[in-house]
């Protein structure tokens, strides 16, 4: 049986490092964007914010991590010492936004 994202949630970044790839692609999502302040973003799926707080950190709009496993959530707000991630616990089937609402 394979390991839970609880179970490695706090081992999950040194398991999956965010690539250089990874990086030029956010970097090309954002240009094509064009993200303003007061632009909601929201990373369904964000587990530990390995890409959630870098995009935070280079845009100007609000930011929102959703993710359904508690654990990988509290990683995540610990490496926020900013504090400029929105983290909710919740489902990718209901999410806590309405239509229209998030730009990315």
């Amino acid at each position: 049986m394979s390991p839970s994202f609880a179970e490695i949630a706090p081992r999950y970044d040194a398991l999956r490092p965010l690539s250089t790839g990874d990086r030029a692609r956010l970097g090309a999502m954002l240009r094509e964007a064009n993200l303003q302040a007061g632009d909601l973003v929201v990373e369904v799926g964000c587990g530990t914010g390995r890409l959630t707080l870098p995009l935070a950190a280079v845009t100007p709009a609000r930011v929102m991590g959703i993710d359904s496993e508690g654990k990988m959530l509290d990683v995540a707000r610990a490496k926020d010492g900013a504090g400029r991630v929105e983290w909710v616990r919740g489902s990718a089937y209901r999410l806590p936004v309405g239509d229209g609402e998030a730009a990315l």
